[in-house]
Protein backbone atom coordinates (compact mmCIF):
# COMPACT_ATOMS: atom_id res chain seq x y z
CA UNK A 1 0.00 0.00 0.00
CA UNK A 2 2.81 2.31 0.85
CA UNK A 3 4.97 2.12 -2.39
CA UNK A 4 2.73 0.55 -4.82
CA UNK A 5 0.98 4.00 -5.75
CA UNK A 6 4.36 5.22 -6.71
CA UNK A 7 6.21 2.18 -7.86
CA UNK A 8 6.23 -1.34 -9.37
CA UNK A 9 6.38 -3.10 -6.72
CA UNK A 10 7.70 -6.72 -6.35
CA UNK A 11 7.60 -8.66 -2.99
CA UNK A 12 9.47 -11.98 -2.11
CA UNK A 13 8.32 -13.93 1.16
CA UNK A 14 12.44 -15.19 1.25
CA UNK A 15 15.73 -14.81 -0.12
CA UNK A 16 15.26 -17.64 -2.82
CA UNK A 17 12.36 -16.16 -4.10
CA UNK A 18 13.80 -13.00 -4.11
CA UNK A 19 16.53 -14.04 -6.19
CA UNK A 20 14.24 -16.32 -8.62
CA UNK A 21 12.25 -13.23 -8.83
CA UNK A 22 15.59 -11.32 -10.13
CA UNK A 23 17.09 -14.24 -12.26
CA UNK A 24 13.19 -14.41 -14.30
CA UNK A 25 14.02 -12.14 -17.59
CA UNK A 26 10.38 -10.82 -17.66
CA UNK A 27 9.98 -9.57 -14.07
CA UNK A 28 13.83 -9.04 -12.75
CA UNK A 29 14.75 -6.75 -15.36
CA UNK A 30 12.58 -4.08 -14.54
CA UNK A 31 13.83 -4.21 -11.25
CA UNK A 32 16.14 -0.90 -9.89
CA UNK A 33 15.95 -1.16 -6.48
CA UNK A 34 16.13 -3.94 -4.19
CA UNK A 35 15.20 -3.63 -0.28
CA UNK A 36 15.69 -6.30 2.28
CA UNK A 37 15.75 -6.70 5.55
CA UNK A 38 19.00 -7.73 7.40
CA UNK A 39 17.44 -10.53 9.63
CA UNK A 40 15.35 -13.14 7.38
CA UNK A 41 15.03 -17.22 7.16
CA UNK A 42 17.73 -18.58 5.16
CA UNK A 43 20.39 -15.84 4.82
CA UNK A 44 21.00 -12.46 5.78
CA UNK A 45 19.91 -9.62 3.76
CA UNK A 46 23.31 -8.71 3.07
CA UNK A 47 23.87 -12.11 1.64
CA UNK A 48 20.70 -11.65 -0.55
CA UNK A 49 22.37 -8.01 -1.47
CA UNK A 50 25.65 -9.74 -2.35
CA UNK A 51 23.64 -12.53 -4.39
CA UNK A 52 21.91 -9.81 -6.55
CA UNK A 53 24.90 -8.01 -7.38
CA UNK A 54 25.53 -10.94 -10.14
CA UNK A 55 21.76 -10.91 -10.87
CA UNK A 56 21.11 -7.07 -11.16
CA UNK A 57 24.87 -5.06 -10.25
CA UNK A 58 23.05 -2.47 -11.80
CA UNK A 59 20.40 -2.24 -9.37
CA UNK A 60 20.43 0.10 -6.09
CA UNK A 61 20.66 -2.01 -3.36
CA UNK A 62 18.79 -0.88 0.07
CA UNK A 63 19.37 -2.69 3.74
CA UNK A 64 16.78 -2.40 6.70
CA UNK A 65 18.23 -3.61 9.70
CA UNK A 66 16.52 -3.23 13.52
CA UNK A 67 19.50 -3.35 15.63
CA UNK A 68 23.23 -1.78 15.49
CA UNK A 69 25.78 -4.40 13.50
CA UNK A 70 28.75 -2.75 12.80
CA UNK A 71 29.78 -5.63 10.85
CA UNK A 72 26.92 -6.29 9.45
CA UNK A 73 27.24 -2.30 7.54
CA UNK A 74 30.61 -2.89 6.78
CA UNK A 75 29.78 -6.47 4.98
CA UNK A 76 26.80 -4.77 3.57
CA UNK A 77 29.26 -1.65 1.88
CA UNK A 78 32.12 -3.78 1.04
CA UNK A 79 29.79 -7.19 0.03
CA UNK A 80 27.21 -6.18 -1.71
CA UNK A 81 27.42 -2.47 -2.33
CA UNK A 82 24.17 -1.07 -0.37
CA UNK A 83 23.31 2.59 -1.71
CA UNK A 84 21.53 2.98 1.88
CA UNK A 85 21.43 1.69 4.70
CA UNK A 86 18.45 2.44 7.43
CA UNK A 87 17.63 1.85 10.93
CA UNK A 88 14.10 0.67 12.08
CA UNK A 89 12.01 1.83 13.26
CA UNK A 90 11.78 3.27 9.05
CA UNK A 91 9.09 6.18 8.47
CA UNK A 92 7.12 5.95 5.41
CA UNK A 93 8.14 9.51 4.45
CA UNK A 94 11.96 8.41 5.04
CA UNK A 95 11.41 5.24 3.11
CA UNK A 96 9.43 6.93 0.18
CA UNK A 97 12.61 9.91 0.13
CA UNK A 98 15.29 6.90 0.15
CA UNK A 99 13.73 5.09 -2.62
CA UNK A 100 13.26 8.21 -4.77
CA UNK A 101 17.13 8.78 -4.59
CA UNK A 102 17.76 5.48 -5.28
CA UNK A 103 15.78 5.54 -8.75
CA UNK A 104 17.33 9.28 -9.60
CA UNK A 105 20.87 7.51 -8.82
CA UNK A 106 19.71 4.64 -10.80
CA UNK A 107 18.29 6.89 -13.45
CA UNK A 108 21.80 8.99 -13.65
CA UNK A 109 23.79 6.19 -13.65
CA UNK A 110 21.96 4.88 -16.85
CA UNK A 111 22.13 8.26 -18.37
CA UNK A 112 26.24 8.70 -17.83
CA UNK A 113 26.48 5.30 -19.15
CA UNK A 114 24.31 6.33 -22.53
CA UNK A 115 26.59 9.95 -22.89
CA UNK A 116 29.53 7.42 -22.45
CA UNK A 117 28.99 5.27 -25.21
CA UNK A 118 28.13 8.59 -27.44
CA UNK A 119 31.25 10.08 -26.45
CA UNK A 120 33.23 6.70 -27.44
CA UNK A 121 31.00 6.82 -31.04
CA UNK A 122 32.31 10.13 -31.64
CA UNK A 123 35.46 9.34 -29.85
CA UNK A 124 35.63 6.61 -32.34
CA UNK A 125 34.31 8.73 -35.44
CA UNK A 126 36.99 11.37 -34.81
CA UNK A 127 39.67 8.99 -34.88
CA UNK A 128 38.53 7.68 -38.59
CA UNK A 129 38.54 11.29 -39.76
CA UNK A 130 41.69 12.08 -38.37
CA UNK A 131 42.67 9.16 -40.16
CA UNK A 132 41.55 9.92 -43.39
CA UNK A 133 42.67 13.50 -42.93
CA UNK A 134 46.44 12.01 -42.42
CA UNK A 135 45.88 10.14 -45.43
CA UNK A 136 44.64 13.17 -47.77
CA UNK A 137 47.68 15.26 -46.25
CA UNK A 138 50.18 12.59 -47.29
CA UNK A 139 48.56 12.30 -50.42
CA UNK A 140 48.68 16.47 -50.80
CA UNK A 141 52.39 16.37 -49.67
CA UNK A 142 52.95 13.42 -52.36
CA UNK A 143 51.34 15.22 -54.92
CA UNK A 144 52.59 19.10 -54.34
CA UNK A 145 56.41 17.12 -54.43
CA UNK A 146 55.65 16.67 -58.30
CA UNK A 147 56.26 20.52 -59.29
CA UNK A 148 58.45 20.80 -56.33
CA UNK A 149 61.02 18.45 -58.61
CA UNK A 150 60.25 20.49 -61.34
CA UNK A 151 60.87 23.65 -59.87
CA UNK A 152 63.82 21.78 -59.19
CA UNK A 153 64.91 22.09 -62.37
CA UNK A 154 65.74 25.69 -62.46
CA UNK A 155 69.30 25.00 -60.05
CA UNK A 156 70.18 23.97 -63.42
CA UNK A 157 69.81 27.41 -65.63
CA UNK A 158 73.08 29.30 -65.96
CA UNK A 159 71.97 32.55 -63.86
CA UNK A 160 75.12 34.46 -64.48
CA UNK A 161 73.94 34.68 -68.27
CA UNK A 162 69.99 35.95 -67.88
CA UNK A 163 69.10 39.19 -68.39
CA UNK A 164 68.32 41.16 -65.12
CA UNK A 165 64.54 40.49 -65.76
CA UNK A 166 65.17 37.07 -65.86
CA UNK A 167 67.11 36.58 -62.67
CA UNK A 168 64.57 38.18 -61.03
CA UNK A 169 61.76 35.90 -62.21
CA UNK A 170 63.82 32.87 -61.28
CA UNK A 171 64.31 34.64 -57.47
CA UNK A 172 60.71 34.88 -57.59
CA UNK A 173 60.80 30.88 -58.84
CA UNK A 174 62.84 30.22 -55.77
CA UNK A 175 60.93 32.39 -53.12
CA UNK A 176 57.83 30.08 -54.55
CA UNK A 177 59.99 26.84 -54.19
CA UNK A 178 60.87 27.33 -50.95
CA UNK A 179 57.26 28.65 -49.82
CA UNK A 180 55.94 25.36 -51.14
CA UNK A 181 58.82 23.15 -49.53
CA UNK A 182 58.06 24.58 -46.21
CA UNK A 183 54.49 23.93 -47.03
CA UNK A 184 55.30 20.19 -48.20
CA UNK A 185 57.54 20.08 -45.05
CA UNK A 186 54.40 21.03 -42.72
CA UNK A 187 52.18 19.02 -44.24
Amino acid sequence: GLLEDEYHVHIANNADDALALLADPARGAGIHVILSDQRMPGMTGVELLARTRELRPDAKRLLITGYTDITAIIDAINDAAIYKYLRKPIDGQELKLVLARACEAWQLERDNEGLLGELRQAFTRLQHLDADKMAFLRYLAHEMNTPLNWLAATDIIDRDGLTPDAREMLGYVDQGQERLRGLVATV
